[in-house]
């Protein structure tokens, strides 16, 4: 099996990688031992995928920011580009796995696949209609749904990546200490991934990690860490919980820090 791993450079992508590579063959020039594909030119990327006829494709490229309201790049690569992965796995009948994540859904106290899709964020909006036109065409898919990855070069919007980067001795949190969570870990997010590629069936997957509050998070950090955490409390946060698949298993927080 050849696989097309998109976002090989990124946080899931690089952990993907170093998977994958022990056990599978990725798409990868015999020289440069790598490939180059531009998402966001669509010509190019559709004459690339009929010249090297990968047979499965595993999408963890993305274009993420939670602020912007209008993006013409965003959409490229996560909508537009993915849907050139769904033509050519329709018309050559191959496999997509598309990293998708409860951004798709309104902020609820779970996700499951019984959860609204509805988004009034631009980010969002662009990876549901990715999601979308995957499920309307009818092609041998899977996608799974993360809420948040954390690790030690993890995105900066999910608060805990910052206190695992950071460096001082004090850390500001403002938030209700004692909403729950289940952020995964990177390493058991790859494994997720990696699970897909031998399940037959097809459709829309979730994963979360263990379920625990901030505060029991932060603790574990903090003590690791030698940071001291100031506390400035709100109640308005809700508990937001993935509802995994029973496939899918993970590790205390704990374990991971």
């Amino acid at each position: 099996m050849l696989i097309l791993l998109t976002g090989e450079n990124g946080f899931l992508g690089r952990e993907l990688k170093i998977k994958l590579n022990k056990n599978y063959t990725l798409l990868k020039k015999k020289k440069e031992k790598r490939y180059i594909v531009n998402l966001k030119n669509l010509d190019q990327l559709e004459k690339f995928l009929n010249i090297h006829k990968p047979d499965l494709i595993i999408n963890a490229a993305v274009l993420a920011d939670f602020n912007s309201k209008q993006s013409a790049d965003m959409m490229k690569v996560n909508y537009f580009a993915v849907k050139k992965f769904v033509d050519y796995c329709y018309k050559n009948k191959k496999k997509l796995i598309q990293i998708s994540g409860t951004i798709v859904h309104p902020k609820m106290k779970k996700y499951d696949i019984t959860s609204e899709l509805e988004t009034n964020n631009f980010y969002g909006l662009s990876k549901l209609k990715a999601d979308k036109y995957i499920i309307k065409k009818k092609i041998d898919f899977k996608i799974i749904r993360f809420g948040g990855i954390f690790g030690l070069r993890g995105p900066d919007h999910l608060f805990i990546n910052k206190v695992l980067k950071s460096k001082k001795k004090y850390i500001n949190f403002e938030g209700n200490y004692y909403a729950k969570r289940n952020y995964i870990h990177v390493s058991s997010a790859a494994d997720c991934v990696e699970k897909l590629i031998n399940i037959k069936r097809k459709g829309i997957y979730y994963a979360g990690g263990i379920t625990t509050t901030f505060s029991n998070m932060l603790k574990q950090i903090c003590n690791k860490k030698n940071i001291k955490l100031n506390l400035k409390l709100k109640k308005n946060d809700i508990d937001e919980i993935v509802i995994s698949n029973k496939i899918f298993k993970s590790k205390k927080f704990e374990e991971y820090i």
